[in-house]
C-alpha cells in the first residue's frame, strides 16, 4: 500500500524489484487508460524511462494498452525518442478500468493507480501475481475490437 504522499522513487523501486524478482522480463505490457494523457505526461515518461533503465536493458519490448481518448501520437514519439532501443507498440482499448502490468505475457499484477497518479492518492500495487487464467483473460481482452 502506498500513501498519497509517497515518494514516487519508492514506488518505482517497488515495481523494478517486482519485475526483477520475476527473473524473466524481456517484454513489459502496461495497461493504463491514462498512459498518454497530456496533463502529467512528462512524469509518466520519466517514470517509465526510469523503470526500464533500472532494469538494466533487459526489457526489449514495451506494449502500452491505453484508451482512445488518452492516446497521443506526439507523446508516443517522445517515449520512442527516450527509449530508442525498445520495440514499442500501442493498443487502443477503452474497455479497461483497472490498471495491469504484465511481464513477458506470463505474470500480471494490478497497479491501483495510473502512473500519473503515483504519490497523489492512496493506492496499492499487488504483492503477488494474478493467476495464469486471469493473465490470459486480460491479454485476450485487450486484443478484442470494440
Amino acid at each position: 500500500m502506498f500513501k498519497a504522499s509517497e515518494d514516487p522513487e519508492r514506488i518505482k523501486d517497488f515495481i523494478v524489484e517486482k519485475i526483477k524478482n520475476a527473473k524473466i522480463a524481456k517484454k513489459l505490457t502496461i495497461i493504463d487508460g491514462y498512459f498518454f494523457s497530456n496533463g502529467a505526461y512528462s512524469f509518466v515518461l520519466e517514470t517509465v524511462v526510469d523503470i526500464v533503465t533500472l532494469l538494466n536493458g533487459k526489457i526489449k519490448e514495451l506494449h502500452i494498452v491505453t484508451s482512445n481518448s488518452s492516446y497521443n501520437e506526439r507523446n508516443l514519439e517522445r517515449l520512442e525518442k527516450k527509449l530508442p532501443n525498445l520495440s514499442i507498440t500501442v493498443t487502443k482499448n477503452n474497455l479497461f478500468h483497472d490498471r495491469f502490468w504484465i511481464i513477458d505475457d506470463k505474470l500480471a499484477f494490478v497497479v491501483g493507480a495510473s502512473i500519473n497518479g503515483f504519490g497523489k492518492k492512496h493506492f496499492f500495487i499487488q504483492d503477488d501475481f494474478l493467476s495464469e487464467r486471469d493473465t490470459v483473460a486480460i491479454m485476450e481482452m485487450y486484443t478484442v475490437k470494440e
